[in-house]
């Protein structure tokens, strides 16, 4: 991976937060940002069509040098490969533009855009479509995600575009600004000096946070190695880890709930939040907490989520992997039977017919329909619910004591605004 990564900004359509918050890292040495058309005071690339397009060039200049390209396409060819994939030419020429800076080598370069036909992997699978890397047009989100995971693998952890940090705080940061609730549940069980309260919010902590590096992890894969076997049982296995975690924090909340509520429920595997299994611990909570319960039936969908994949992973023959090629694309996916595909699509409102935030795809080859899964965006779609969830739940807890409560320092406050503010990654 080269030193720097060039961003290209489709200047025109970039209004959104996502790409407000990018900008904040035009001045990191990591990103080299180029603005095609006029964006702030970015450096704009500078873009001279000629009749004769051997002597037609694009160049910029800033504080890395001089950077000259022949763009070497003709114009007319364009305008008519624009209307057979159905894009705007003043939409597509943007992708030839990107393929001229990416060069032979397909040096580090992304086009950060908002223009829904380009980021629409449909059209991109077109013949007439140019052959850029897969992952090379982003939305200002996926950008935003790309460019964390981008200094993550050279091991810098950014909360701002000047403020780097270590892995560790990185994620405690994370975590704190994700688990708002965490910081007052976890203060007052130390200051209760109850052990298990501390034992077991600790091991909340350590779940969730695990859960957020599993995830980054599948996503440096999905977006900086090749699809091959290598890749393949990467993921796989950073998702079977990531699957036992989602469901042992789960199962933690409900031990937690055991324990403060002093049910008595003696055997494990008798407490947990799921309606098919804990009816009678459920029904026992609900004497001491009839809101909490009444929450907790309210998300089933997310409960009995990856329960079943995950004993298939644990006891059984563990997830179907494969490399799945569509045209110019592929992927590293899983194949899924129908009723998992289906709890995804309940709870993520997508049908499959094409690939979306949560990652399914249903494939209709008479007379079998087969599902598909791309494993980095289920998993951070997921986790992202799932962590909403423990949220709300450990605030449901009635463990509020205010003088029991141990404030935080002012500098470790302010890092939480700096990060929720700046950080790139979710």
């Amino acid at each position: 991976m080269n030193e720097k990564l060039r961003i290209l900004l489709d200047s025109k359509s970039l209004k959104s937060d996502d790409a407000k918050r990018l900008f904040k890292y035009s001045d990191n040495d990591f990103f080299e940002f180029v603005s095609i058309g006029e964006l702030n005071n970015y450096t704009e690339l500078k873009i001279s069509f000629k009749k004769d397009y051997n002597n037609s060039y694009l160049s910029y200049e800033n504080k890395f040098g001089k950077s000259g390209f022949l763009f070497g396409r003709n114009l007319e060819d364009i305008e008519k490969m624009s209307k057979i994939v159905d894009i705007k030419y003043s939409d597509f020429i943007l992708v030839f533009i990107l393929e001229t800076l990416l060069g032979s080598k397909n040096i580090n370069t992304i086009l950060v855009t908002e223009r829904k036909k380009l980021l629409n992997f449909s059209h991109r699978n077109k013949d007439q479509f140019p052959n850029v890397p897969v992952h090379s047009i982003l939305s200002p989100k996926a950008a935003c995600i790309f460019m964390d995971l981008f200094c993550k693998n050279k091991k810098d952890f950014f909360i701002a575009y000047n403020y780097n940090v270590d892995k560790t705080y990185w994620y405690l940061l994370s975590l704190k600004t994700k688990l708002k609730n965490y910081q007052s549940v976890w203060s007052i069980s130390l200051s209760l000096k109850d052990k298990n309260l501390i034992n077991f919010f600790e091991g909340l902590g350590n779940k969730v946070t695990d859960m957020l590096k599993s995830v980054d992890e599948i996503g440096k894969i999905y977006y900086f190695e090749e699809v091959n076997n290598n890749s393949l049982d990467t993921i796989t296995y950073h998702f079977n880890y990531w699957s036992i975690l989602f469901t042992g924090t789960l199962d933690l909340l409900a031990l937690v709930a055991n324990y403060k509520y002093q049910l008595n429920f003696l055997e494990n595997n008798k407490v947990g939040l799921r309606n098919c299994v804990n009816e009678d611990f459920l029904n026992e909570l609900s004497d001491k907490n009839s809101d909490l319960v009444n929450f907790v039936r309210k998300k089933y969908i997310l409960i009995n989520l990856i329960y079943d994949t995950r004993n298939n992973i644990a006891h059984s023959f563990g997830m179907d992997k494969l490399i799945y090629s569509s045209g110019k694309i592929s992927f590293n996916k899983f194949r899924i039977d129908e009723i998992f595909f289906n709890k995804i699509k309940e709870i993520s409102k997508e049908d499959g017919s094409e690939l979306r935030s949560w990652g399914i795809l249903k494939v209709k080859c008479n007379p079998k329909n087969f599902c598909f899964l791309e494993p980095c965006r289920f998993v951070k779609c997921s986790t992202e619910l799932l962590i909403d969830f423990t949220d709300k739940f450990i605030s449901m807890l009635d463990i509020n004591d205010n003088e029991k409560e141990i404030s935080v320092s002012d500098d470790f406050k302010n890092d939480l605004k700096i990060f929720e503010e700046n950080k790139l990654g979710y």
